[in-house]
């Protein structure tokens, strides 16, 4: 290949032209390429592949995806490929700017599902600046019961939640609605493991979205699907999709870009819905921080209170306690406990001087 490319995507109808034609030095010459690595390689192909099967990687390939292809199933490997790859650090701008008569241009039906009230009212606000008056579940029991009395266009799922969490959820949504006629869904993940977004497209989600949401991405996918969901009502083809890329973690305590969205966001009253969602986070955090503390070796209930904790704590712009929460849970998800006990004094310090920077911005010294 002449290169240079950032991407190697390529298609194999079989499992012998996957594996004995591709990149093996036996029956193809080497492939040199300019830049000094080469670029992620992405297999298309019909052969459904066991996990433990070493193959792609001995052959060199990165990543690979079954056919048929769903779009976002192909931008999510490109955001894989691409994490991979040197970036430059992008700085977000102070505040963004909310189009107020989006819901007047696009006039849609919205249900939010989180269990986490902190993200629930951070959810709320985003849309109800958009123009939207969005119905709200905790969980994915009250999205079914919801939608049994009312139709929706669009469905926000929190991927984690009690009773019935989102991937069931869509499961039953896709079961129960034919495609025409039922919501579109879309995820909303942390993305703290490998594989969530492939969970997400298997599930029958149709894109997603990486906590803690930005209003960006929020716009563009009730853009995305907004405009589907007209086009498809004037009896067109419907617009393919593409999920929101999350942006790199900050290691600052708080994530001034967030904190700055949330203050220009007013309650009922005026107040800055930044305070309410401070006085929130000092009734609840404590609560969760102990049951990370008291979960002793039970490690999916460590995973789900890490998992819980850590949405809050970024949705208010706590980076540094919410980066470490999703330490935990990564590595109680895995199975692992070297180095959990490490980690929640790590914790339990972020804590510590997240409430601090807080309670200064609460009473007006920060």
């Amino acid at each position: 290949l002449s290169g240079p490319y950032d991407f190697a995507p390529f298609t194999s109808d079989s499992a012998r032209q996957a594996f004995g034609h591709v990149a093996d030095p036996a029956q193809t010459q080497p492939i040199h390429f300019v830049r000094g690595d080469a670029p992620p390689m992405l297999l298309l192909t019909d052969v459904r592949l066991r996990t433990d099967d070493t193959r792609p990687g001995a052959v060199g390939v990165s990543l690979y995806i079954y056919k048929p292809l769903r779009p976002a199933q192909i931008f999510d490997a490109l955001v894989r490929a691409v994490d991979h790859m040197p970036r430059t650090e992008k700085k977000a701008p102070v505040s963004s700017e909310f189009d107020s008569s989006m819901s007047e241009r696009l006039p849609l039906r919205l249900l939010l599902a989180d269990d986490n009230l902190i993200n629930q009212k951070v959810g709320v606000k985003m849309l109800q600046r958009l123009g939207y008056r969005p119905e709200v579940a905790a969980n994915g029991v009250e999205v079914l019961r919801l939608l049994e009395q009312q139709p929706f266009d669009l469905i926000f799922l929190d991927v984690q939640m009690p009773e019935m969490d989102g991937l069931e959820a869509a499961r039953r949504i896709n079961a129960q609605w034919p495609d025409a006629r039922r919501p579109r869904l879309v995820a909303m993940t942390g993305n703290a493991l490998e594989g969530d977004r492939e969970k997400c497209i298997e599930a029958g989600m149709d894109d997603y979205v990486a906590k803690p949401v930005r209003i960006a991405e929020l716009q563009g996918v009730i853009e995305r699907w907004g405009m589907e969901r007209r086009t498809s009502s004037a009896g067109g083809t419907p617009v393919s999709a593409a999920g929101g890329q999350p942006t790199p973690a900050a290691t600052a305590i708080l994530d001034a870009t967030i904190i700055a969205e949330l203050n220009d966001m007013k309650s009922k009253d005026g107040v800055p819905l930044l305070h309410e969602l401070i006085d929130l986070f000092a009734q609840n955090a404590p609560k969760h921080l102990e049951q990370i503390k008291n979960s002793g070796d039970n490690l999916e209930q460590l995973g789900f209170a890490a998992h819980v904790f850590r949405g809050m704590s970024l949705n208010l712009g706590a980076n540094a306690l919410g980066n470490l929460c999703q330490e935990l849970e990564t590595l109680a998800l895995g199975g692992s406990t070297e180095g959990i006990p490490a980690l929640i004094p790590k914790i339990e310090a972020a804590f510590k001087q997240t409430s601090a920077a807080f309670e200064r911005i609460r009473s007006g010294q920060a």
